[in-house]
């Protein structure tokens, strides 16, 4: 398929916040087709999504780590195959967790896949130029701490 990755896309197109919405309301849609099929793609990422050239629409492209049958046997750690920047921070809990059970494997669910497309929206949204380098914590980091809890609940108060 002739197409840009969606950070290719963002720097050569430069898109506006309406736009990225746009795509990912696309990619929204395209996942919940999948999971109502039992579906997990479980490495989701900007590499992982073309724009097409011809017309614009973004293509979820690389299942080779979503789930089937006998998709625990890809790997030897207790954690699915994928990106550890784009990971669920319940990932690396269990991972802590588990450290000594050799047999010990982290169901995926739909959540993770969901903090995944966070973080490809924060990317593109805070960033944009993002195949520039620049150092970037991660959403996922045990040491990035909570906002306080003023600050959490102030959307929640009713004026």
């Amino acid at each position: 398929m002739d197409g840009w990755t969606l950070a290719e896309w963002a720097e050569r197109k430069h898109p506006t916040v309406r736009e990225i919405l746009g795509v990912f309301e696309k990619i929204a849609g395209a996942l919940a087709y999948m999971h109502r099929r039992g579906v997990l793609h479980r490495d989701l990422k900007l590499s992982n999504v073309l724009i097409r050239k011809s017309d614009g629409e973004p293509v979820i492209i690389d299942f080779s780590c979503a789930t089937y049958t006998l998709a625990e046997d890809l790997t030897d750690g207790g954690l699915p195959p994928g990106t550890d920047r784009y990971r669920a921070p319940e990932q690396f809990k269990f991972l802590r967790e588990h450290k000594d059970e050799h047999r010990a494997r982290y169901a995926f669910q739909i959540a993770d896949e969901i903090f995944a497309v966070g973080v490809m929206l924060h990317e593109l949204l805070t960033d944009p130029r993002p195949t520039e380098f620049r150092p970037r914590f991660d959403l996922n980091s045990p040491a990035l701490p909570p906002p306080p809890l003023d600050w959490r609940m102030r959307g929640c108060q009713r004026h």
